[in-house]
């Protein structure tokens, strides 16, 4: 699952980490850290469970937000 299935109503969290270049960058299981787009998306308890892939900074569990709903769709 990745990053943008969250539009499609898939919430989890994501594994970041910051490089100083590059700023934050999220794992993906099929292309190791890049962009949020690409990350991979873990439930709370695979989170939980999940041994992180080494990185040069401390890595972080961030919350995908829901989707926001335009003003007129409310």
């Amino acid at each position: 699952m990745t990053a943008s299935a969250a539009v499609d109503g898939t919430y989890g969290f994501v594994l970041a980490t910051r490089d100083p270049t590059h700023g934050l960058s999220f794992w993906s299981a099929d292309y190791g850290y890049g962009p949020l787009f690409n990350a991979t998306v873990f439930s709370e308890a695979d989170a939980a469970a999940h041994a992180p892939a080494i990185a040069d900074d401390q890595l972080e569990w961030l919350a995908l937000p829901a989707p926001l709903v335009p003003r007129s769709e409310r």
